[in-house]
């Protein structure tokens, strides 16, 4: 199933780790769960249309979901 394969690959891209300093305050365990089911949702929904996620938005969406982003920064791209 793509939606599965999908979503299991962001989750398998996406690591807790510390941020370096002068980066963003890490953001909390809740806050990243809320964000990872967020663009699960909205790639589940993009699957269901047929749209295909390139590596670039993959990585995108890792660093939304990491706290590397701001969701300002994350839609602005």
């Amino acid at each position: 199933m793509e939606t599965a394969y999908s979503l299991n690959k962001i989750e398998s891209k996406t690591s807790r780790r510390s941020v370096a300093a002068g980066e963003k305050k890490p953001i909390s365990d809740e806050e990243r769960a809320k964000r990872l089911a967020a663009v699960e949702h909205a790639n589940a929904s993009m699957n269901l249309e047929g749209y295909k996620l390139s590596a670039e938005e993959e990585d995108r969406q890792r660093r939304f979901i990491n706290g590397e982003l701001t969701l300002e920064e994350f839609i602005g791209q």
